[in-house]
């Protein structure tokens, strides 16, 4: 039935539009379809719109006891008209059956730049000035019908000598809206809804349009509902998302106008105040809270709709979240040796540097560096040992420190990742595995964490590498491509892994991993005559000149080692035949930084064999110095030099140089320090050998 009655209500509205266009008679140029006037293409057109309540939400419907609405007819002289609208009428009949008609109020009227409050009542005349833009006066006339709810709207072209109605057809108060908004106007008014609508009710309004002679035009149906219904919600979750904020979501629920936004209130403490913790959180999102460690928290929240509906309840807890403080007193001792020492602690506090007297020389974390100073002691910019932070420590003799203090909270803490390297301290004070240790870790393919000890790679879901324990009071660094936050895992209970390792003898694994502060990871396949081996058939050590810096081992069919230094030295590499213990130089060569090289799914290919760097089968060739500032000599004696290629540590072909007789003097001026290769081809063979560029 109510869909029928506006229906006809509808209609009824447009007779009665069209009606009061046939009383009004307004002062207008002749209608050359009507005659009596000379027929051109000069007539306004307009597009049109009505306009009228919306919530503070931007919808359409209207909530529970709001009574005053608003509407704006707007009109337009579109920018394809080639004169002028003189004479404007507007006219809108009001539904009686939804609004208060006694409350009628023009409010404001604007004709191209132009804005003026309205100053009159329902039925008044004021003038609008549009000089300078418009040499014109418009004049505004509102006529109201309080029994009908009809209101017409006259605005008429003034000229501004003689205050007459402008009678020329190039003249007129709107012209064609070719720039900007000299062409479009509104005129606004504010009505009341009657009191206590039915749920659901539809408040529709529109109105005609008539620019000088031309047809009406109704503007679309402006259309409100009437939404009475408070909406409902509920939390129903609530989670840590680091040691200060948990995340709340709600579960909203709104049938008419649709959920909105929510206010969430917090307890702190049972039987406390509660206080709003967050505001106007988009119904779709989760709302961030502050928390506090050693508090029983409770929440409610409170949902409004879109019509602006505020749900109604008691402040009674929907959900509870028990953040206890730490209870547990760590007992860990700290076994640093003379070296560099890759160390953090366990405890809820930060630790003093005083705690690691006397021998502690120089602290480096990631973002800062302390050093002792023989007279004023430590300077610097760390002044504390963050429980959640790798420290590289420097230590001038051995020390045992031993802590003890509230244990680190990790169940309910968590550390903030960035993309790339992060330096990790071990807050807990279990033994545990990196599967273990990082379940709780969103982490991708290639992700890696490096100890001193060892390093593990993510891949096919696991972490696989030589680091199978973590290990408290020890530091790692987590390589990750995606940042984020980590929450570690606190059981107690560790899972052994088997790792395949090959014993290299004494000789060839004296490497001391506490001599250096550094770590560079790699992950390597050897191959002998182009095609790879089995990676148990040879060991693989890394060299910085004779100096042992890296032993591997074997995981997943690769060779995986810790390789440690400082930065920028030249790494060379030699494969160990198991067999025989051989040792057969690799022609590969890289300079040392923090970083890995190779991962599982793509291992660094290194080659061994007739490629092997020092081979000189050309024994009447003479490379020098091998060591240089800038330049290399290069002499083939009783014979010609065909070709010289330069080549970066990667293998890759830098540079070519041609004909060169017997001698050639090769420039590494203008490249970075590093190694490289020349491989120079005579008719006697080719020959390859290593050059280290330093200044």
């Amino acid at each position: 039935m109510t869909e029928l009655w506006n229906t006809v209500s509808a209609s009824v509205i447009d007779m009665q539009c069209i009606q009061a266009f046939k009383e009004t008679k307004p002062n207008c140029p002749p209608n050359p379809d009507e005659g009596g006037g000379e027929s051109t293409m000069t007539w306004p057109r307009d597009p049109n719109e009505m306009l009228g309540y919306l919530a503070p939400s931007g919808n359409r419907h209207i909530g529970n006891g709001k009574t005053d609405v608003f509407y704006t007819i707007c009109f337009e002289n579109d920018s394809s008209a080639l004169a002028p609208a003189n004479v404007i009428v507007l006219t809108d009949t009001i539904d009686g059956n939804v609004h208060d008609l006694s409350s009628f109020a023009p409010t404001r009227v604007k004709i191209g730049n132009v804005m003026a409050e309205w100053n009159g009542g329902p039925n008044s005349v004021q003038t609008v000035d549009l000089r300078p833009d418009i040499n014109c006066i418009a004049q505004v006339e509102s006529h109201y019908n309080q029994q009908s709810g009809i209101v017409v709207f006259t605005l008429t072209s003034l000229d501004p000598m003689t205050m007459e109605p402008i009678t020329d057809f190039n003249q007129g108060m709107l012209p064609p809206n070719w720039f900007g908004s000299q062409g479009q106007g509104e005129l606004s008014f504010n009505i009341s809804l009657k009191k206590r609508l039915p749920e659901g009710t539809e408040i529709r309004n529109r109105a005609a349009i008539k620019f000088d002679n031309e047809q009406v035009i109704m503007t679309p149906d402006w259309v409100n509902v009437i939404d009475g219904v408070a909406p409902e919600c509920h939390i129903d979750g609530c989670a840590l998302v680091n040691d200060s904020t948990a995340a709340v979501g709600v579960q909203a629920m709104d049938d008419r106008s649709g959920p909105w936004r929510y206010d969430v209130y917090a307890q702190y403490g049972e039987g406390s105040e509660w206080y709003i913790a967050a505001h106007a959180v988009p119904a779709d999102s989760a709302a961030r809270v502050r928390v506090y460690e050693g508090i029983d928290h409770g929440f409610y929240a409170v949902l409004t709709d879109s019509a602006g509906n505020v749900e109604s309840k008691m402040p009674l807890r929907e959900y509870s979240l028990d953040y206890p403080a730490p209870t547990t007193n760590s007992d860990l001792t700290l076994a640093l040796v003379k070296g560099w020492n890759w160390m953090s602690h366990n405890l809820n506090d930060p630790l003093a540097l005083t705690a690691l007297k006397p021998n502690a020389y120089r602290i480096v974390g990631q973002n800062g560096e302390t050093i002792k100073d023989p007279i004023f002691g430590y300077t610097g910019t760390i002044s504390t040992l963050d429980p959640t932070q790798l420290y590289k420590v420097q230590m001038t003799g051995m020390a045992n420190v031993h802590l003890s203090g509230m244990l680190y909270n990790a169940a309910f803490k968590s550390t903030d990742l960035s993309v790339g390297w992060n330096w990790l301290g071990y807050p807990l004070a279990a033994v545990l595995s990196p599967d273990e240790a990082l379940i709780h870790l969103n982490a991708q393919d290639g992700d890696c964490i490096v100890g001193q000890e060892g390093m593990a790679i993510f891949s096919d879901g696991r972490w696989s590498g030589t680091l199978t324990r973590l290990h408290p009071g020890q530091g790692y660094m987590l390589k990750s491509q995606t940042g984020g936050t980590l929450h570690w895992n606190s059981p107690r209970v560790s899972i052994r892994q088997n790792l395949q390792q090959i014993q290299l003898g004494q000789a060839h694994s004296a490497v001391d991993s506490h001599q250096y502060p550094n770590v560079m990871g790699l992950v390597a396949d050897i191959y002998d005559s182009g095609s790879p081996v089995d990676a148990n058939r040879y060991g693989l050590l890394a060299y910085c000149g004779d100096e042992c810096r890296g032993v591997a081992q074997v995981v997943n069919g690769h060779l995986m080692m810790n390789i440690y230094g400082t930065g920028g030295e030249p790494l060379t590499f030699r494969a160990v035949d198991r067999s025989t213990d051989q040792n057969l130089e690799i022609a590969e060569t890289l300079v040392f930084a923090s970083d890995v090289e190779g991962t599982l799914v793509q291992p660094i290919p290194l080659h061994i064999g007739t490629s092997a760097l020092h081979d000189m089968s050309i024994e009447s060739l003479r490379v020098f110095p091998t060591v240089t500032t800038g330049e290399v000599n290069i002499t083939q004696i009783g014979g010609t030099i065909g070709t010289i290629d330069v080549l970066n540590d990667k293998g890759q072909v830098l540079e070519t140089i041609h004909g060169m007789g017997s001698h050639a003097v090769v420039s590494l001026d203008d490249r970075p320090d590093g190694v490289y290769l020349m491989r120079v081809t005579t008719a006697t063979g080719v020959s390859t050998t290593k050059v280290v560029k330093q200044k």
